[in-house]
């Protein structure tokens, strides 16, 4: 699957002129043009877009050629598009409370640490282009999950804190099983609709009850599987959400009544609706699993 996105943002990123690209150094932010499936939550930056869905940092950058030398003009805009991925990372929020920036600010190597395990994106593709400025482009993208670098954006946030209690997890269970499971109403995944708020996508959100009680923080989480999926999964469509196996053959779906103020990443959810959660967190491991799907608007 991963292939085949690749190629298709290639292809399409190559046939596009250079005055559609959102090009690192230009001032004004604009939605990139390559091809991200609708369902996807993305947030775009001004030289960058994270995909929340996919877990995935694309950036564009590049230089004019000087003196026709086309191998450093390349290397020019590779180095600008990293560098746009980087400040991407850094402005992501990690909390409610925290962009990635000020959490790993905390520790005086994290930050050095940061720009090892991203120093090296995969390059989606690159073009020289002629005109009136010559210049070099290149489209990088940066996996979260396979960079190894969730595990540090999201150190002394608490993932996995607590370990003692949770829901042992359950393998996938077979078709009969997972029919059985549909039958009785077994919940296997939690879809919150958030469609309704402003809510602003974040490494670890929370999910509060309107009286105030936690119903599901990243401490309820079991890391590895935290860190396999990327963190907490945003996407835009309610029907894909649903269909997505994440969650499994029979999801619970609730809405969100209102997200927590200022940022807006913590969801609130009814009473009603965190009583009940509250339960199945107890004796389920969805929510141990990260099997879970926030659906709201893309980003602005």
């Amino acid at each position: 699957m991963r292939s085949i996105l690749r190629i298709a943002l290639t292809v399409a990123w190559l046939v596009l002129p250079p005055s559609s690209l959102a090009l690192s150094g230009q001032p004004d932010p604009a939605p990139p043009l390559w091809p991200l499936p609708p369902s996807h939550c993305v947030e775009y930056r001004q030289n960058a877009s994270i995909d929340w869905t996919s877990h995935i940092i694309y950036a564009v950058g590049s230089s004019e050629l000087e003196a026709g030398d086309e191998a450093q003009a390349t290397v020019g805009a590779y180095e600008n598009a990293r560098q746009a991925i980087l400040a991407a990372i850094q402005e992501m929020n990690a909390t409610s409370i925290a962009t990635v920036e000020s959490q790993l600010s905390r520790r005086a190597s994290a930050l050095l640490e940061l720009l090892r395990l991203a120093s090296d994106p995969c390059v989606l593709a690159q073009c020289v282009r002629y005109g009136e400025a010559p210049r070099a482009s290149v489209l990088l993208g940066l996996d979260l999950r396979s960079s190894r670098v969730l595990p540090l954006l999201v150190e002394g946030v608490g993932v996995g804190e607590l370990q003692v209690g949770l829901p042992k997890p359950t393998p996938p269970p077979a078709e009969a099983s997972a029919e059985w499971l549909s039958s009785i109403r077994h919940p296997t995944g939690l879809i919150v609709d958030a469609r309704k708020v402003t809510l602003s996508p974040a490494l670890c959100p929370a999910i509060y009850a309107q009286d105030g009680r936690l119903v599901f923080d990243v401490r309820h989480a079991r890391r590895l599987w935290f860190v396999q999926h990327g963190g907490i999964t945003y996407m835009s469509d309610l029907d894909a959400a649903k269909a997505c196996r994440l969650i499994g053959v029979n999801p619970k779906t609730v809405e969100a009544v209102s997200a927590s103020k200022p940022t807006g990443c913590d969801i609130i959810v009814s009473d009603d609706d965190a009583d009940r959660l509250l339960f199945l967190r107890e004796r389920l491991p969805f929510f141990a699993e990260c099997r879970l799907i926030i659906v709201c608007e893309p980003v602005k």
